[in-house]
């Protein structure tokens, strides 16, 4: 059976770099193939960057981060296979079959563990990515008018800018309902970085404190490329490229990407 076959079920599932902390893919999850209900793993939790985010990898990650999964192999799963890989991706999630395919491994950390306490840590790819999300600030709201239109479609994202904003002392981006921390550029702009894909339907506005003399308005300036990744924690060897056909049942245990 190849090793990474069972990467094909995640294609509606999954993001974009991959990591995957797995053990011998024979089983569902994570049960252990050789303990009836009994766990594979128990007790298992993340840390990014030195910072625990709990016992889910989703929405934890970030580009260039450092993952390290603690988990435990139970008495009645010995000799337990466990691995932490994570993978460049040339797209964004959920991806196709093809998609998946076209992964590749970055990094990763695999064993075969007896009953016991056990850390893996492996480094996601870095490269560029949109600006982090945030909430939104109070003050003046500028909805988007149209400018920059014309370089639509975006399939990754899109470059906005707030300008003019001299006095502006701190601004938010919402572009389709998410919000992102903008960044001052010089004295004359504020700018931020928008992910997913943007159509001639899109919404978008900022908000923004402090005084402007001028008439500020929101432009979108370009259409931008990010890197992407994939994260999983599974019950599977580390998985390489091809892994088209599916293992029956699936070993995903966690997962994230962007």
């Amino acid at each position: 059976m190849p090793r990474k076959a069972f990467r094909a079920g995640l294609a509606g599932a999954v993001v974009a770099a991959s990591i995957t902390l797995a053990s011998a893919p024979a089983f569902a999850g994570n049960t252990c193939p050789n303990g009836g209900t009994a766990k594979a793993v128990t007790g298992k939790s993340f840390t990014v960057n030195g910072t625990s985010v709990g016992g889910n990898l989703k929405g934890m990650t970030q580009r260039g981060s450092t993952v390290t999964a603690t988990f435990t192999v139970p008495k009645a799963c010995p000799g337990e296979t466990i691995s932490l890989a994570s993978y460049n991706a040339l797209s964004a999630p959920p991806y196709t079959h093809a998609q998946i395919n076209q992964q590749t491994l970055f990094d990763s950390d695999t064993g075969t563990y007896q009953p016991g306490t056990y850390t893996q840590t492996v480094t996601i790819p870095d490269g560029p990515g949109p600006s982090s999300k945030t909430t939104v600030i109070s003050g003046t709201t500028v909805e988007w008018a149209g400018h920059g239109s014309d370089v639509l479609p975006c399939t990754d994202g899109g470059h906005w800018v707030l300008a003019p904003s001299k006095g502006v002392t701190a601004a938010t981006l919402t572009v389709i309902g998410v919000t992102y921390a903008m960044t001052q550029i010089g004295d004359g702009s504020w700018a931020a970085d928008s992910a997913g894909a943007l159509t001639d339907t899109l919404t978008a506005s900022a908000v923004y404190q402090g005084d402007s003399p001028q008439d500020v308005s929101l432009q979108l300036s370009h259409c931008n490329t990010y890197s992407h990744y994939q994260v999983d924690f599974s019950s599977s060897a580390v998985l390489t490229p091809p892994w088209f056909k599916a293992i029956t049942p699936n070993p995903l245990i966690s997962s994230d990407a962007q």
